[in-house]
């Protein structure tokens, strides 16, 4: 059907957008603009949502009812997508880098830049003013040797959950560099997640590249086969498709530590589960 230019006078430069689940709508922000764009992409018209600021990170939840929308501010909202009214959280230690949706969209986990630490809302039933509008801190993933040369954690980069809600992949980057620029950890850290009774993540693996190869995007997506693949693209340019498989005998262990962090050797060894304290109902 050939390519449809979408265009909207001074909503430029466009830095981040997000297709709604069906493809009917897609979001689009510009650092520059103060409104964030909902386009109807059929009629190719577009809605402007003018409370939002410069917006740098967009995050639709997979059943469609909310829009996460961060500004290159210490500022976000949460949008809901019947009525369009948001929640604000504001007062952030910095902007956010990076943000992912469990997949029945009552959980929404997020990192700031410049931070180690994961946070999360949790919105009872899916809705907004459920959240408690406070953001719990659910793990420090500060940088440590592993073992073998292997450098895990630091500032969390990049964030995927895979549509199950059982797999967390999580990339890192540290701005230790002489000359101020960010460097990446050329580990992927992968974590296995369950939503049921409770909120719970614990440590299951690493996926390593080739030598001196960082992964740049991360992305999983169901496969045809039994399992899920997380795609990555490395910095070499080249882009793997890595297929996850769970064993359903193994289950997270219902022993550990309270918002335990994973930067100590003896619970990395022992798989030590991360708990929540929001107990769904």
């Amino acid at each position: 059907q050939g390519i449809r230019l979408l265009e909207c006078t001074n909503h430029s430069p466009v830095t981040a957008v997000a297709w709604s689940p069906t493809g009917k709508y897609l979001a689009s922000g510009s650092p520059l603009d103060t409104a964030l764009m909902i386009w109807d992409v059929e009629s190719e018209t577009c809605t402007p949502l003018r409370r939002s600021g410069g917006i740098s990170l967009l995050r639709w939840s997979p059943d469609g009812s909310k829009l996460f929308a961060a500004s290159s501010e210490s500022i976000f909202r949460v949008w809901e997508t019947r009525w369009w009214s948001c929640e604000k959280w504001s007062r952030l230690k910095s902007s956010c880098k990076s943000a992912c949706w469990s997949p029945d969209g009552k959980i929404l986990l997020f990192s700031l830049r410049n931070d180690p630490s994961l946070y999360f809302l949790y919105f009872k039933d899916g809705k907004l003013g459920s959240s408690g509008e406070v953001a719990t801190n659910l793990a420090s993933l500060q940088r440590f040797e592993f073992g073998n040369g292997v450098t895990v954690g630091g500032n969390i980069s990049n964030l995927s959950w895979e549509t199950t809600g059982s797999r967390l992949a999580v990339t890192f980057s540290n701005n230790d560099n002489d000359n101020g620029e960010e460097s990446k950890s050329e580990v992927i850290v992968t974590f296995l997640t369950t939503l049921e009774p409770n909120f719970r993540i614990s440590l299951c693996g690493f996926v390593r590249g080739e030598t001196d190869e960082t992964p740049d995007l991360i992305d999983f997506h169901n496969s045809k086969i039994s399992g899920t693949l997380l795609s990555v693209c490395w910095s070499s340019g080249y882009m793997s498709f890595i297929p996850f498989y769970l064993d359903d005998s193994r289950q997270i262990r219902r022993t550990g530590a309270m918002n335990s962090s994973i930067a100590s050797r003896s619970a990395v060894k022992n798989n030590i589960t991360l708990y929540s304290n929001i107990e769904q109902r």
